[in-house]
């Protein structure tokens, strides 16, 4: 029997089966198929910022191998740029269209052909060529992972395991770093080797094609009876039991007779799939263009205020007179720091909120910046920059989870591929604003990365204050609702 599609589906009952699979998502443990998620979430991650440092690490080689130029060098890294930024934009379309594990696997197949191709290269254009169409695939691959990730997730775990995810994601460039070390001295093509292993993400197609799609996905397009497949899927796996779940849905469905909160406790996304009576989701109207807006801000900030601290503070530190060995030194253990924030992150989440810990973490930068540019004793300075690193690294699994929730699932890649694809912008342009900002005096400097923290700790007010008001709208909705039953029983009875 054909299911009805998108259009014709009753609003109503799309939105209770999907409130009703958030919360059967909330009781599933991290066993099975749910611990292959973020398994899989985690190596693609991975393997995309361990292939981003992989230019970089094989870069001097190319200068003799194949003629690469500091010019066409340049080129290239724009190329990538140009590509991610597309890649993001498109991916998130195409997973809203097509779905998260078809897109998934899209994306890590173009991603891993067009890096393994780039082995075989004898000149910078190639290079160039591939290294654009790699990064459509990279662009994609992060924000599809993500989605998929929070979407196949307890709600109240998502921080946590997000944070798992960039945890591993972020040993990426440290892993591929070493490995890079250790081959291309090897011989004169010990650089082709090194993209050879970024294409080894290819392995991944294999778990991803014992994963269902996103039952939540699998509702915003009406096929309400694949979404209760896969959600049976990952059950039976997890090892929960159906009559468990079919005892929790009824008592569900009785509490919510009564307005209690039992779903919307465990459920912090938006407004399901429809605007109106009707009318499809939009991305640039009303509350979500506003949503649209406020996550692109952030997380461009963020990736600007992350990448000109981590980047640039060699030459921070040889600015302030610090020696090239200290300098080298401070650096590399301040970027433990990124690691260690997400695991603070893990296992925080169960026990402070993730709005507290954004508010909290943001503040805790901006003093320790003050900190970094006021002091000239070398522990301070340390511990300062390792702190902006541990905030900038906890950082990443917040704003992707509190990204990805200001999203109704039916447009929740294509907004997270847009906001996402900005970041891609600034980080191209990030360096001109910095070196210009570096050159005006190191108070400038200073005042300009507490700035950018300063306007994170804005925009996640905006959000948080955003998020509670569409809490208190959904209570007086489900409370109005509850009261309905109550006024026509009554008015029966009379």
């Amino acid at each position: 029997m054909k299911q009805p599609d998108d259009q014709s589906m009753d609003p109503g009952q799309r939105d209770t089966v999907h409130r009703s699979i958030t919360a059967r998502l909330e009781k599933l443990p991290a066993r099975g198929r749910s611990r292959m998620v973020i398994a899989v979430a985690a190596l693609a991650i991975f393997f995309d910022i361990g292939d981003g440092a992989s230019l970089g690490l094989v870069a001097p080689t190319l200068r003799e191998a194949i003629g690469l130029s500091t010019g066409m060098f340049a080129l290239t890294m724009s190329a990538t740029f140009i590509g991610s930024f597309l890649g993001a934009s498109i991916g998130g379309l195409l997973s809203d269209r097509y779905g998260r594990v078809r897109i998934f696997r899209l994306a890590l197949a173009v991603t891993t052909l067009f890096t393994l191709a780039q082995s075989l290269i004898s000149s910078p254009i190639e290079l160039i060529l591939l290294r654009f169409m790699a990064g459509t695939g990279i662009g994609s691959l992060f924000v599809v992972a993500i989605i998929y990730l929070v979407e196949m997730s307890p709600p109240s775990r998502r921080t946590a395991r997000t944070a798992i995810v960039s945890g591993i994601g972020v040993a990426g460039s440290a892993v591929f770093a070493t490995l890079a070390r250790l081959i291309i001295p090897i011989g004169p093509d010990g650089w082709r080797f090194v993209f050879c292993i970024s294409a080894l993400a290819i392995l991944l197609y294999i778990p991803l094609r014992l994963l269902p799609e996103s039952p939540l996905w699998l509702v915003t397009q009406g096929r309400l009876d694949d979404a209760e497949s896969a959600m049976v899927s990952m059950e039976r796996n997890s090892g929960v039991s159906r009559t468990l779940v079919k005892a929790d849905s009824a008592d569900e469905s009785a509490a919510s007779l009564v307005g209690s909160p039992t779903v919307e406790d465990v459920s912090a996304e938006p407004d399901t799939v429809q605007a109106g009576a009707g009318e499809p989701v939009r991305l640039t109207r009303g509350p979500l263009l506003v949503s649209l807006v406020l996550v692109s801000v952030m997380l461009m900030l963020y990736s600007t205020a992350g990448q000109s601290f981590s980047m640039w503070l060699p030459t921070i530190l040889d600015t302030r007179g610090f020696d090239s060995s200290l300098a080298l030194t401070v650096t590399a253990v301040s970027l433990y720091g990124a690691p260690i924030g997400a695991g603070i992150v893990y296992l925080s989440s169960r026990f402070i909120s993730r709005w507290a810990m954004m508010f909290t973490l943001a503040a805790m930068a901006c003093i320790s910046i003050v900190i970094f540019f006021a002091s000239n004793e070398t522990a301070v300075v340390i511990a300062a920059a390792f702190v902006v690193m541990a905030v900038s690294g906890a950082y990443s699994p917040l704003t992707n989870v509190t990204a990805s929730e200001e999203f109704p699932t039916a447009v929740r890649a294509s907004g997270m591929g847009f906001a996402h694809s900005t970041t891609r912008v600034s980080n191209a342009i990030a360096p001109f604003w910095l070196a210009l900002v570096l050159n005006s005096g190191l108070f400038v400097l200073g005042s300009f990365l507490t700035g950018l923290w300063l306007g994170i700790l804005a925009v996640v007010a905006a959000l948080r204050t955003r998020h509670v008001a569409a809490q208190r709208r959904d209570s007086r909705t489900q409370a109005e609702e509850a009261d309905q039953p109550l006024v026509s029983s009554q008015q029966h009875l009379g």
